[in-house]
């Protein structure tokens, strides 16, 4: 799955979201590591929730979200 991200949201291979649209987004954690995905970012909207794996958010959508979003801070 590829990620496209810009200032108005992100596009996975079957949704469009747009950052406006977020209500909430979180980071959930697994003991599968570290050989197997152990971070997931969830995406909270309107009508349900999107979950990514953490090796599919780059620094470079991480610095779209922080530009975006209030309160994403990777400090």
């Amino acid at each position: 799955m590829a990620i496209r991200c810009d200032e108005q949201g992100f596009e996975t291979n079957s949704h469009r979201i747009r950052w406006d649209e977020l209500l909430a987004v979180g980071i959930r954690t697994t003991a599968d590591g570290p050989f197997l995905e152990d971070v997931f970012w969830q995406f909270l909207l309107p009508r349900g929730a999107l979950e990514l794996p953490g090796s599919l958010v780059t620094s470079t959508m991480l610095g779209v979200m922080q530009r975006s979003l209030p309160g994403i801070d990777s400090r």
